[in-house]
């Protein structure tokens, strides 16, 4: 088991080795999960990002291999961007959207 009900799963590549694996965001609190594997256990590690209420999706935001978390703030539709696993500040922000949007991350570059 991993998680409370209520939880929103998300994925991500979270220590660069190249699988995606789940973490999990409790929208109540800000609190993001995260395991380093895909199987049953803990999280591997934790931490706190965004406020109540935040959406939160996972993409490698600075291009160093690893996924980290940004959130959409539909109260000022506003992606804040955290280039590490830690809890702290955004590192970045984006004015985007509307408030009933929900965001998505993924690599859309063509090859």
């Amino acid at each position: 088991m991993f998680g409370n009900p209520g939880d929103k799963p998300f994925i991500g590549d979270f220590d660069g080795d190249g699988v995606d694996s789940i973490g999990l965001h409790r929208e109540s609190t800000g609190l993001v999960y995260v395991r380093n594997t895909n199987d049953t256990g803990v999280a591997h590690f934790d931490f706190f990002y965004g406020n109540p209420g935040d959406r939160l999706v996972a993409a490698d935001w600075n291009g160093d291999n690893k996924d980290s978390p940004a959130v959409f703030r539909p109260g000022n539709t506003t992606m804040y961007f955290r280039f590490t696993n830690t809890q702290g500040i955004a590192d970045a922000k984006y004015i985007w959207g509307e408030s009933h949007w929900v965001p998505v991350a993924g690599d859309f570059t063509s090859s």
